[in-house]
Parts: C-alpha cells; sequence; structure tokens
C-alpha cells in the first residue's frame, strides 16, 4: 500500500470536525498507510495550511497536499479515494 497523508484542518467546537474525526477513528485501523495529522486553524501552521488552499470552512480534509472537501464529507467518497491511492 502507498503512503498517503491525510491533514484534516479542524475549528474549535465544530461538530463537523468531530464527526470526521470519530468517523476516522472508526476505520483508522483499516489503513495503516495513511498518516493522519489534526491541525487547528489557531495554530499559525493552520493558518498558513487555510491561505495555502484557500479553505474557508471546517473541517478541511487534505489528502497528500490536495484538498479533498471543505466544510463536510462524504464517507463513501472518502474511502474511495483513500482506496484509489493506496493502490
Amino acid at each position: 500500500m502507498k503512503k498517503i497523508t491525510l491533514d484534516v484542518l479542524t475549528t474549535p467546537g465544530c461538530i463537523h470536525c468531530d464527526e470526521f474525526l470519530d468517523f476516522w477513528q472508526l476505520i483508522a485501523g483499516e489503513w495503516p498507510n495513511v498518516t493522519m495529522r489534526e491541525i487547528s486553524i489557531i495554530t499559525i501552521e493552520g493558518q498558513v495550511l487555510a491561505r495555502k488552499h484557500q479553505m474557508f470552512a471546517a473541517p478541511s480534509i487534505i489528502v497528500n497536499d490536495e484538498v479533498f472537501a471543505s466544510g463536510g464529507f462524504n464517507t463513501v467518497k472518502f474511502v474511495e479515494k483513500i482506496r484509489e491511492l493506496s493502490i
């Protein structure tokens, strides 16, 4: 399986951010090739990522340095993307 980086840009109190992080916890064991980082928008690193990728909503999900979703997510499409990149 190919290595994948997953950056999740979050904001404090964001319900959708928590939903994605909970979803990731459920499936993370199936994807040992994925390294996930939660990055808060209130950090300098988070602000740099938000500007770089022109993100205006949370969670912003970045897979291999490309924006997958911002402001919401589709679990089926997310798993399909991870599966596709893992091959």
